[in-house]
Formats: C-alpha cells, sequence, structure tokens
C-alpha cells in the first residue's frame, strides 16, 4: 500500500477541484494581508478519509495574496474542524486560541458548533485584534481580541473603546509576541 502522499482514490480529484473552484480570497482581512478560505462538506468530502482533505489546506496556503489560509472540514450536522495556516507574522495559535482551539504559530486549528461562515467572521475579528495588538502603542491582546467577545457576547464588560471595563484603567501595554 502507498503512503497517502503518494496516491489517492479517484474521488480526491473531484473534491479537490470543488473546494478549490470554491475558494474565497479576502484581500482586505488581516487588515490588508489577506485571508483565503474554503469549505468542506459532507457532500464535497464524499466517504474520502480525513488524511486525504488535510492537503487541501496545503494547498491552499500557497495562495499569494493571502497570509492567513483556513479550511472548514465538516465533522457532523453542524460541527467543523476549522485548520489554519500563517505566512509571515500572523499568529494563527493566537487565533485559534482566541476561539477555543490551538496549536503552533504558523498551524492551528479550532472547532466550530453553527454556520461555517460566522466561523469565517469570528476568525476575521480574531485576526483584526491581532494585526491591531502588533501595532506600536497597541493595548495587550485580550484587550485587542474584544471585538470577537463583543461579537460572540461573553464579555460583559465591553465598552466599545477596544478594552473591556475591567481594564479601563489599567495603563495600555504592548503585546508581547
Amino acid at each position: 500500500m502507498f503512503p497517502i502522499t503518494e496516491s489517492h482514490p479517484f474521488g480526491w480529484l473531484g473534491m479537490l477541484s470543488e473546494v478549490l473552484g470554491g475558494a474565497v480570497l479576502d484581500r482586505e482581512a488581516v487588515h490588508g494581508q489577506g485571508l483565503v478560505y474554503t469549505v468542506i462538506d459532507d457532500a464535497t468530502r464524499a466517504g474520502l478519509r480525513p488524511e486525504e482533505l488535510d492537503s487541501v489546506i496545503d494547498i491552499l496556503r500557497t495562495a499569494q495574496e493571502a497570509t492567513v489560509a483556513a479550511v472548514l472540514k465538516q465533522t457532523d450536522e453542524h460541527g467543523w474542524q476549522v485548520s489554519l495556516r500563517s505566512r509571515g507574522d500572523v499568529d494563527v495559535a493566537a487565533a485559534a486560541g482566541a476561539l477555543g482551539g490551538g496549536g503552533h504559530v504558523r498551524a492551528a486549528g479550532f472547532t466550530h458548533h453553527g454556520d461555517p461562515l460566522l466561523a469565517i467572521d469570528a476568525l476575521r475579528a480574531v485576526l483584526a485584534g491581532l494585526a491591531l495588538a502588533q501595532q506600536p502603542g497597541a493595548h495587550c491582546i485580550q484587550s485587542a481580541l474584544h471585538p470577537l467577545r463583543r461579537f460572540c457576547g461573553c464579555c460583559p464588560g465591553w465598552e466599545g473603546d477596544g478594552r473591556c471595563a475591567e481594564r479601563r484603567n489599567a495603563p495600555a501595554r504592548v503585546a508581547s509576541g
């Protein structure tokens, strides 16, 4: 038997064609550094093994116009595994961590339950916060990620200026990275 990297079932070619053909490039995401993403739902995966789906992120991340790539793979009726890859200085582990996942600086992921496009919206918000946190004079990373907390409603102390009520009187500090 050949390793998965040397051969794929014929259905993999059709899945790859459909998934890459449906990829979306958001040039404005990550403050102009770009995000490219695609979705692999149950109908598209058509019985392919998870290992065969994993190759999609490696192809998607080669898009020159995007620093961050994401692939959303359906795991059950409302569940999605989101794989992230980064080129450049974007820390996808921090983004995944803000969304309940984890990983490494250049390769990470998280799980999402619900509409896959809401996962992309949340990811965009987190990536925007990370980009802001890297700018001179930025507040701490938790403050920079508050747009996500406002988005998902889990931070009752949100005051609308980039810092929550608990941190409002705390001195601003540059995020370490």
